[in-house]
């Protein structure tokens, strides 16, 4: 059904408008818009339910990965004290005083012809007390220089007493014996070279 609307008065001129093939292209042009509407309304209903897939995807990850730090947390807090303490032995054992470091450097400075059978060691006053047996008297007296450059460093004193040749059943001279008093330096406990 097609309208026709026709002008009157004016003159002369007639002018006529048709609506009716209009309609079908409102029809068709609602039709379209409607269904773009329809369409981007879709794409954006799918792009909100992406998203929050996604952002619940990340907010699974976030909380395994916070479980897994929290696991670590005490593995970590438990391996920084043992390295504390390890380093807090270490440095008990750079500054503990140890006799070892005293005998080793006796023993390197001993001559082979002399032989040391007691030992008594006072380690706050620094002292120590020797009871040997030299060969000779010579042997005695070079073990004495032996001892000089070696020990420099750390003996403060150094005295023999008690000198006497041992003479067995048969009466023949064998051994000198002798007691040695050392006073040494404290360092030689914490040196280890």
């Amino acid at each position: 059904m097609a309208i026709t609307i026709t002008s009157k008065g004016y003159g002369d001129v007639k002018k006529s408008v048709n609506y009716g093939s209009s309609t079908n292209f409102i029809f068709i042009a609602s039709v379209v818009i409607f269904s773009s509407v329809m369409l981007v309304w879709l794409g954006l209903f799918a792009v909100n339910f992406s998203v929050q897939n996604q952002s619940n995807d990340l907010s699974d990850q976030r909380a395994k990965l916070e479980k897994e730090k929290n696991a670590v947390k005490p593995k970590e807090t438990k391996l920084l004290d043992v390295q504390k303490r390890i380093s807090q032995i270490n440095k008990i054992i750079q500054t503990h005083p140890n006799g070892k470091y005293l005998f080793d450097t006796l023993a390197k400075g001993t001559r082979g012809d002399v032989k040391f059978r007691n030992a008594r060691v006072d380690f706050i006053n620094g002292t120590l007390t020797m009871d040997g047996e030299a060969a000779t008297y010579p042997a005695l007296s070079l073990q004495l220089l032996a001892f000089e450059p070696s020990f420099q460093n750390w003996i403060r004193s150094m005295q023999i007493k008690n000198i006497k040749r041992v003479v067995d059943a048969s009466g023949s001279a064998g051994a000198v014996s002798f007691n040695l008093f050392i006073t040494f330096d404290q360092k030689i406990l914490l040196n280890k070279d």
